[in-house]
């Protein structure tokens, strides 16, 4: 597995280890998302069980922050609740990813919003896009 594909799944990893309990919910989260691209569970477990967690995976294109971003809170919402830890750490990967300062809340929000309406990527995409055009 590339370089660029192991933090992106150690970012993931972090998320659900966030509230301290890799719940199963989760875990079959990470999975799923592993399997989209590609990656059997295996390699995965190879992966979050044998490699540290280091500097965060930064995704280069929009497309792929807004990715990321939603499997995160895909990860967040896997066991029904939110933790104020996991918050904190999407909001930490908002700011990482290069987002302004002052929408974290607002994109966090709504990051979360939509994938409990189970919107598709583009659409969330897109409505991240609006909240970067306001002022």
């Amino acid at each position: 597995m590339e370089e660029k594909l192991k933090k992106y799944f150690l970012n993931l990893y972090a998320m659900a280890l966030a509230d301290e309990y890799f719940d199963t919910e989760e875990q079959a989260v990470l999975y799923e998302i592993a399997k989209e691209k590609g990656i059997t569970k295996e390699e995965l477990d190879s992966v979050i069980f044998n490699e540290k967690i280091a500097e965060p995976y930064i995704p280069l294109t929009f497309f792929e922050k807004i990715e990321n971003l939603t499997n995160i809170s895909k990860i967040i919402l896997a066991d029904g609740k939110i933790e104020q830890k996991e918050l904190d750490l999407l909001k930490f990967y908002i700011l990482k990813f290069g987002f302004e300062k002052d929408k974290i809340n607002i994109i966090a929000d709504k990051l979360l919003n939509d994938v409990k309406e189970r919107k598709d990527i583009k659409d969330i995409s897109s409505s991240i896009k609006n909240i970067l055009q306001e002022n």
